[in-house]
């Protein structure tokens, strides 16, 4: 019989008709003994499928062998079916029971058992009977899995099945399988912030990239979480099918990136910030800096500057870039047309030529060599050697008495007092000085009425652009500041109404302007009286005395 004419495996069902693989599939030689063999039970049984010999598993049950342990498993396989093959083959053909020639012995059919090397699987091959040899049947496969210690796993169902199936001979039939072993998985962090900060412009509301901001700093507060720690499983030891435990890999435990100012929770789970700042990972582990320091300028190598601690910026802060720390700031250049905000003290060991367009904000006290052509809002005291040309408002009192000590233009207003050398110019420069209230209420209301017109421009533009992902996205966004921007508006004008009622009532006794020379052209409020001095004026301390502002 041809083999080549023979049935295939793919065109009738079987007990064991599991997805084929390339992989799995052994490969015999034509001449193979396995091959006479077949074609001596094809002579007597007739039309037969040709051998196959898979190693197969059931598709609801993860394979147990890598593809590499399949390879090998194959070449031990082809030793066993070439030996066992061999060996049936000279039994069936070396009796000689009649003189004119050579005929079968009786030989009754064969169970083969191979076996994984890691016992995990174990297949039946069975070679037909030769002669009036015995058929299969489950004794003797029972037999042959109890000779082979086959004791765990076994498919009940193929041994009632087998022994009739009409594909029995020459195929792989899995017979047992074991339980593998579930090896432990590795410890390893989920972290919440990137090791690697890249340089990711910031796309505005109008679809535009802001070059400006570069995210370059990751920001972390006291007792937030870094990174959660994932422990190392121990895993689950298998099971044989000659029942026998087969241990398992334990998983490597998480080296857990702990550095400075970083420490592990109570229950070890996670990794937290000990102190607030900047969140750097050095290449073994994160930490965490209070100080930020800039060893150049602020300029479009750094990007926007947000901290949450103190920043020290050695160089200058350039326009258009902006610099917001919760902590103290310290810039030892100059800081020119930009805005600058610092939850505690603001040193500018230069100062500020701001081009009409800087705003500098400090929420504690704001020490400057000299400030020009900015917007200045100070919580607590400002200390300087000059102002000119700028609108300066500080809840505390503004000391320009130290070096040159001049105030020169500009709108100066100040909670309490104003101390100078010199107020004004001989030219009659337009110098204006308030006394009272609450400045920093007034800036933020300026500004808020500023941000509410920028946001409002952009809302109208959005709205005339085609729809489009960015305007979707944009629409909403624009919209919310805007009715946060009005609600804020709405608290502070309250918060104005009332210093305003409070103006007509309350005595400022103890805010002065006192300088030692006051130009023309310098005009003083307090509270609701005002001065505008007419002539120059040495060892000038003006106060409000019985409702007006009078030299005293």
């Amino acid at each position: 019989m041809d083999l080549n004419n023979s049935i295939s495996p793919q065109d009738t069902d079987t007990v064991t008709s599991f997805p084929a693989s390339e992989e799995n599939y052994l490969k015999l030689e034509p001449n193979h003994p396995i091959h006479s063999l077949w074609q001596m039970h094809a002579d007597v049984a007739g039309r037969i499928s040709a051998p196959s010999l898979q190693l197969l598993f059931p598709p609801e049950q993860p394979e147990p062998l890598t593809p590499e342990e399949i390879k090998k498993e194959l070449s031990r396989l082809l030793f066993t079916v070439t030996s066992t093959a061999n060996k049936r083959l000279i039994s069936a053909t070396s009796g000689i029971k009649e003189l004119a020639g050579f005929s079968t012995p009786d030989i009754d059919a064969e169970v083969v058992v191979f076996t994984t090397a890691n016992d995990l699987a174990a297949w039946f091959l069975l070679y037909p009977p030769i002669g009036a040899g015995a058929e299969p049947d489950r004794a003797m496969l029972e037999d042959a899995l109890r000779k082979s210690g086959i004791n765990n796993g076994v498919n009940e169902e193929l041994l009632d099945t087998l022994p009739t199936d009409t594909h029995r001979y020459f195929r792989m039939h899995l017979a047992a399988i074991g339980e593998p072993p579930i090896h432990g998985k590795d410890g390893y962090t989920d972290d919440l912030f990137s090791r690697s900060v890249k340089r990711t412009p910031k796309m505005t509301e109008s679809g535009k990239v802001d070059y400006t901001e570069l995210n370059l700093i990751q920001n972390v507060q006291k007792g937030e979480t870094i990174c959660r720690i994932i422990p190392a499983t121990p895993g689950t030891p298998g099971t044989s099918v000659k029942g026998k435990t087969i241990p398992c890999k334990p998983g490597k435990p998480v080296s857990v990136p702990m550095g400075r100012n970083t420490e592990l929770s109570k229950d070890e789970s996670c990794l937290i910030a000990s102190i607030t700042g900047r969140l750097d990972f050095s290449g073994r582990s994160f930490q965490v800096k209070p100080v930020l320091e800039i060893n150049g300028n602020v300029d479009y190598s750094t990007g926007n500057i947000n901290f949450v601690g103190d920043v020290i910026i050695a160089g200058d802060v350039c326009t258009g870039f902006n610099v917001k720390a919760l902590g103290n700031i310290t810039v030892n250049g100059v800081v020119e047309a930009c805005r600058v905000e610092a939850g505690g003290d603001l040193i500018l060991q230069k100062g500020v030529k701001g081009d009409n367009q800087a705003v500098i904000q400090a929420h504690r006290s704001l020490y400057a060599k000299y400030l020009e052509n900015s917007n200045i809002c100070v919580r607590a005291d400002l200390y300087t050697e000059c102002i000119i040309n700028c609108s300066v408002f500080s809840d505390g009192c503004i000391y320009a008495d130290s070096g040159r000590g001049v105030i020169i233009g500009g709108q100066m207003r100040a909670s309490n007092s104003v101390y100078a050398k010199t107020v004004g110019t001989k030219a009659g420069s337009h110098t204006t000085i308030k006394l009272g209230g609450l400045p920093s209420a007034e800036f933020e209301h300026e500004c808020l009425q500023q941000d509410l017109s920028k946001l409002t421009s952009i809302l109208e533009v959005l709205e005339q652009q085609p729809d489009s992902p960015a305007k979707l996205k944009g629409l909403p966004t624009v919209r919310a500041k805007i009715n946060m921007t009005l609600n804020k508006l709405r608290e502070y004008k309250e918060t104005l109404e009332e210093l305003h009622i409070q103006e007509y009532v309350e005595k400022y006794t103890t805010h002065r302007l006192i300088c030692d020379t006051a130009h023309p052209g310098t005009e003083l409020t307090i509270g609701l009286a005002s001065l505008s001095i007419k002539t120059e004026t040495r060892y000038c301390k003006a106060a409000l005395v019985d409702g007006e502002v009078k030299m005293i």
